[in-house]
């Protein structure tokens, strides 16, 4: 799918998506629908590992939407598909690392979209539900969230961006599904160059579609 096309369809109305490489894509998308070249999808067309992107009508979600000037808000991973019509995923949220089916997401999520690294073998599949299923019950690592925020918004206070503030045993959404990856020696962020100047915002994700680390795969809700 072209990386036009899949923009289109995961914009939201009035939103700009920043920090884009290729001056193209500095405009104004049309409104959330999988009728710009995208697709709609059911819960029998994920696979494990595949990454949900996806925003909810929490303040929290319109925070982080706000602060990192991206679309989506949260990231997510496929990680069994033993019901393929309600799934589980884990994720990382203010209460911890869990797992939530697919039922539970679609209640909660107002835009869900699934993005898929292609060609995980047998291998890697065991090892990042291994990965995930270590991670269960982890705190969240609020301050990687505000590590991030710094070097989102304050990129001119090098001495405090040297600082490290998130902890290796905490995770926010997108650090647990980027450590998931990294479990696979996958470095999907290789983009971000060296911690803590880095930007692994939910949004980033978007943007691994630009360099054919991701494919879009559908939407599940829009």
């Amino acid at each position: 799918m072209k990386r036009r096309v899949f923009l289109k369809s995961v914009a939201i109305s009035g939103l700009l998506l920043p920090n884009l490489s290729f001056n193209a894509f500095q405009q104004e998308f049309p409104p959330l629908s999988p009728t710009f070249g995208g697709q709609s999808i059911m819960p029998t067309a994920l696979q494990v590992g595949d990454i949900i992107l996806s925003t909810t009508n929490e303040l929290i979600s319109r925070i982080i939407r706000n602060q990192t000037d991206y679309p989506i808000s949260h990231a997510r991973v496929v990680y069994s598909i033993k019901n393929p019509n309600n799934p589980e995923f884990v994720e990382a949220v203010g209460s911890g690392v869990r797992i939530i089916t697919y039922k539970d997401m679609m209640a909660s999520d107002t835009l869900s979209v699934a993005l898929r690294k292609t060609k995980l073998s047998p291998a890697n599949i065991s090892t990042i539900q291994t990965f995930l299923l270590s991670k269960l019950g982890a705190d969240y690592d609020l301050g990687g969230v505000f590590e991030e925020w710094l070097a989102l918004k304050v990129k001119f206070l090098d001495k405090i961006r040297s600082v490290s503030l998130g902890s290796p045993k905490k995770f926010y959404c997108s650090e647990l599904v980027a450590e998931a990856y990294k479990a696979m020696s996958i470095d999907l962020l290789k983009y971000n160059g060296a911690p803590p100047n880095r930007n692994s915002a939910p949004g980033r994700f978007v943007e691994m579609t630009w360099f054919d680390q991701l494919n879009y795969v559908g939407h599940m809700k829009y």
